[in-house]
């Protein structure tokens, strides 16, 4: 899981999202960081151009 403090450092990095409930063999999603606040961590998700408000507790950062 990611912190909205580790976060807030990393904007720029890339991350995975996982639904709630979804099982650990399912493919994440990947997206960027791109803002913080105290409820969300805002990630642009593929060719969007928007971000979207997502929980922390969805979200795992990117492994080479």
């Amino acid at each position: 899981m990611i912190t909205h403090k580790d976060a807030a450092d990393r904007i720029g990095s890339t991350v995975l999202y996982r639904p709630p409930g979804a099982p650990r063999t399912a493919r994440p999603e990947s997206g960027v960081v791109t803002s913080v606040t105290t409820d969300w961590i805002f990630v642009r998700y593929g060719t969007d151009t928007h971000s979207k408000a997502t929980a922390a507790d969805c979200l795992e950062w990117e492994t080479p």
